[in-house]
């Protein structure tokens, strides 16, 4: 059992840790956390919203698709879309001229980058 004594003007425990006061850490945890998930919500909805006015519902399920896995070739998303190859590289080669993504590497091994910009 501990005893809580007071030392100029604090609880203390045996121990000498400063007892019944919030603990200022978890405070600022509480409060980063909430900033961050603030601001991130905020700026998810602004690129959301950028790259929604600019593209339509195939193109969309592209960037979604790309979103999931970066990796995806132009074969594998219209694959997945059941639409043709051709189709998805115009709607690719459009986003890549909006400068909503970019290629990284080669079109075999490289990836898909999505510029939050």
């Amino acid at each position: 059992m501990h005893n809580v004594y007071r030392s100029r003007g604090k609880n203390k425990d045996d121990d000498g840790n400063v007892v019944g006061l919030p603990d200022v850490r978890k405070i600022l945890e509480n409060v980063h956390d909430r900033v961050i998930r603030s601001v991130t919500r905020k700026v998810t909805d602004r690129v959301t919203e950028k790259v929604t006015d600019n593209l339509d519902k195939k193109s969309m399920q592209i960037l979604a698709l790309i979103s999931e896995d970066p990796a995806y070739t132009s074969t594998a998303i219209a694959e997945k879309l059941s639409i043709s190859r051709k189709t998805v590289s115009q709607r690719l080669k459009e986003m890549k001229e909006k400068d909503i993504i970019e290629r990284i590497g080669s079109d075999r091994k490289g990836y898909w980058k999505i510029n939050n910009d």
